[in-house]
């Protein structure tokens, strides 16, 4: 996939992000109208999670996670403090 256009040319650097990010929340989140059935699942699951996620706070996740009933196996994981943008933070120890 190639980069947009008007982000790649802005200083300082910024991500794009395609249209999904927007009608996704609208379609389905914001109208109450799951975007899946957990309960389909059928392959193993890890849901990782950040504390500090306004997006996707802990009680979505939590929310979902019992509902996985016909994974083999499922796990959750919290990453403390962090946020929404968490792949995009370098390590305290890249930065010395």
């Amino acid at each position: 996939m190639k980069p947009d256009p008007l982000t790649a040319a802005q200083n300082p650097a910024v991500v794009g992000a395609l249209n999904g990010v927007i009608e996704a929340p609208q379609k389905y989140w914001m109208s109450g109208k799951p975007h899946y059935d957990p309960v389909k699942i059928t392959v193993p699951t890890l849901l990782i999670l950040a504390e500090w996620d306004a997006n996707t706070p802990p009680y979505m996740v939590q929310q979902v996670f019992p509902n996985l009933k016909n994974t083999p196996a499922k796990g959750m994981v919290m990453i403390g403090e962090g946020t929404q943008g968490l792949l995009w933070i370098r390590p305290v120890a890249a930065l010395s």
